[in-house]
């Protein structure tokens, strides 16, 4: 259904290019040769269509490099103001690419030798610049053919990534430790100690007495155990369907991050959502865009974290695929795309909301994709990284879930730091989010007499691509798009 649309868009384009007088004759002929043509394949035509108009990227000077529909190129300064025209000219709208060719399933990634003498192509911007622009060597439903770079430190460079770029890369990236605070490990310890049933639930429900930030680490922790406590003694088949698995390994715990933050930043109001609830950061861009047709294809999520006193802005997202222990790879992958494209949607809604805040803080946002798939749950980060011009799909964290309470001198240290770590990071994302709300407001106010206009805005600097992927259409072949896990040794 949503192809069709394009289709037809695209062919009504060609007509109302073919009928327009000011069309030179050679240009109406090959606009003619194009009508007749078959159109590209669904995959490319749809993917074609989510690219932003305009190609940024950013040089060493900090300045942006702003390519028009003519090629023509201007820069502009971080900070600076620019005039109603220029700021007309780099607008969010987005175009379809004429380059309509098939990529072929033979095309092996790309691992061209880097070219050019100057410092741009040079530097690891200049790099990333240069290979992502050959999407002919990408899929176009993957991350790359999207500026998106998919990393981590057990994430291989495979199946399109240039493995030495791929490694300076993420040899470049600082990862964060969230290590637990020692003032819960005697309650952790007494709990790990308990080997019969009840004597583990008592121990879980003997909170230690506290007070401020260390009563919040004590409720939070007894949240997670409550939750592995039910799992631990459930009778009920846990690979009993998708309702099973999130039930009893993700929204209990999800749910207890988002009350953590709420506890800790009031105002931001931070709560889980669950149940095929609608993204709506996917149906606010396909608005804008005009892609959202009579209200349907709306991206429905397994669950969501949103920020419901910061303009409901959504900012972790979860995907379930299939049943606890389903090695479906096909609708892993599926999934896995679908929440990496949703994320972009999310990072996209938070720069249009707060646009006039600064890029430096910005670049600080982490949306966050949860995705659960056969018996592990991954903690992915998307942000946008301004030096590089590129989104970066980031592995923070795996959990192996062993739900047999014979393992849980393994299996709950792992639930409790993973979930710790996924509480910090949405803590963190919660806190730039209201620091974007200032500055937005800091420069509404300084600038209140002078147009919009004239202002420098994140919302034409952070354009994504915007893309809707639906399982029916979009899942055929999917399953060699990765993401790819390091062996051992590699």
């Amino acid at each position: 259904m949503f192809t069709k649309f394009i289709l037809d868009a695209y062919q009504k384009d060609l007509d109302w290019l073919i009928n327009q007088r000011s069309v030179p004759a050679k240009l109406k002929d090959y606009l003619i040769v194009l009508k007749k043509e078959k159109a590209a394949g669904s995959s490319k035509l749809k993917a074609e269509a989510a690219l932003p108009k305009k190609i940024r990227c950013v040089n060493s000077k900090n300045t942006f490099n702003m390519i028009g529909n003519n090629n023509n190129i201007g820069n502009i300064q971080l900070g600076d103001t620019y005039s109603a025209s220029e700021s007309s000219s780099i607008n969010t709208k987005r175009k379809a690419n004429d380059d309509f060719e098939e990529i072929t399933k033979t095309k092996k990634p790309c691992q061209s030798e880097f070219e050019g003498n100057t410092e741009e192509i040079n530097s690891i911007l200049g790099k990333w610049n240069k290979f992502l622009e050959n999407k002919e060597n990408f899929h176009p439903f993957s991350p790359e053919y999207h500026h998106v770079i998919r990393c981590g430190k057990t994430v291989s460079y495979r199946p399109f990534l240039n493995k030495e770029l791929y490694d300076q890369h993420v040899s470049q990236h600082e990862e964060k430790e969230y290590p637990l605070p020692e003032v819960c490990m005697s309650y952790i310890d007494n709990i790990m100690n308990q080997h019969d049933l009840k004597k583990y639930r008592k121990a879980i429900r003997n909170v230690p007495e506290a007070e401020g930030e260390d009563e919040d680490i004590f409720l939070f922790v007894e949240n997670i155990f409550q939750a592995i406590y039910n799992f631990h003694t459930t009778y009920k088949d846990i690979h009993d369907g998708e309702t099973e698995f999130n039930g009893l390994f993700l929204f209990p715990f999800l749910k207890a991050v988002a009350a953590a933050v709420a506890a800790e930043f009031g105002a931001a109001k931070t709560d889980f959502c669950y149940g095929e609830v609608c993204l709506e950061a996917m149906s606010t861009q396909l608005k804008a865009l005009n892609m959202l047709i009579d209200g349907r294809n709306k991206y429905n999520a397994d669950g969501l974290i949103r920020m419901y006193g910061y303009k409901n802005l959504e900012i972790l997202l979860l995907e379930t695929s299939s049943y606890f222990g389903c090695s479906d790879q096909s609708k892993s992958k599926f999934d896995h795309h679908k929440g990496l494209f949703g994320s972009l949607a999310m990072i996209k809604t938070i720069a249009d909301e707060y646009q006039y805040a600064s890029i430096t803080t910005f670049k600080k946002v982490k949306v966050i994709f949860v995705h659960a798939s056969d018996t592990t749950v991954c903690l992915w980060s998307m942000s946008f990284v301004p030096d590089e011009s590129i989104y970066e799909l980031w592995l923070e964290d795996i959990l192996e879930i062993k739900p047999s309470i014979d393992d849980k001198l393994e299996a709950i240290p792992n639930f409790i730091q993973f979930y710790w770590k996924t509480k910090e990071l949405l803590k963190q994302t919660s806190r730039i989010v209201m620091e974007l709300k200032k500055e937005h407001e800091a420069t509404l106010i300084k600038n209140m007499f002078k147009k919009s206009s004239d202002l420098t805005s994140l919302s034409t600097v952070v354009n994504p691509s915007i893309l809707r992927l639906i399982e029916d259409e979009d899942k055929a072949g999917m399953a060699d798009l990765g993401p790819v896990f390091k062996s051992r040794g590699e």
